[in-house]
């Protein structure tokens, strides 16, 4: 019996989000891979990746450890590899800030050189500078679906093993736009 969310279509509709902005060459700051909302994110970009022809490139995606300093250090890493990148998508709030940082220390403009998505809709996320783009997850939905289940469980209305899927949702911030063109047919 389990209350989820949907990682996997999450992660899909943030990189989608990316793609039907022009953006191809798609950094992925993932967190530890041993979690499983790490491997269904990761599943759901490589997902949209190959939902739109676009190849996947495994040293485009670094793992990260979920916190600011790691989007940061993934992120300097990335462009000093991949100077072509136009768009990062993290699997969490917090590296997608310490990404920014890092661009910014770079000379890269938030979103002009580079967008930047994230996941999660920390409550500081429409604060950040630029306001941050990201997939919110809804956490009272998540305790009201658990308090059903349960209630459900207790009352036997529930008999056979039950796995609740809640969605995401994209929240559209400044922190993302169109691709700029960067060397010509490639942008």
């Amino acid at each position: 019996y389990m209350v989820l969310l949907d990682n996997r279509d999450g992660a899909r509709v943030a990189t989608r989000h990316l793609i039907t902005l022009g953006h191809q060459h798609i950094g992925h700051i993932i967190g530890p891979r041993a979690e499983d909302c790490t491997q269904e994110r990761e599943l759901g970009f490589q997902d949209a990746l190959a939902a739109a022809g676009i190849p996947h490139d495994p040293t485009l995606t670094v793992e990260g450890d979920w916190s600011a300093t790691s989007g940061y250090a993934l992120l300097k890493s990335l462009v000093a590899r991949e100077p072509h990148l136009t768009a990062i998508f993290a699997h969490n709030d917090r590296m997608a800030v310490g990404a920014i940082r890092a661009a910014r220390d770079l000379g890269l403009r938030i979103p002009q050189d580079l967008s930047v998505i994230g996941f999660d809709d920390m409550p500081l996320a429409s604060y950040f500078d630029p306001p941050l783009t990201t997939m919110r997850q809804d956490t009272f939905a998540v305790g009201r679906a658990c308090a059903k289940l349960l209630i459900d469980l207790l009352e036997m209305r529930v008999t056979e093993p039950t796995v609740v899927r809640l969605a995401t949702e994209l929240v559209r911030r400044q922190s993302t736009d169109r691709c700029p063109a960067k060397g010509g047919a490639n942008g």
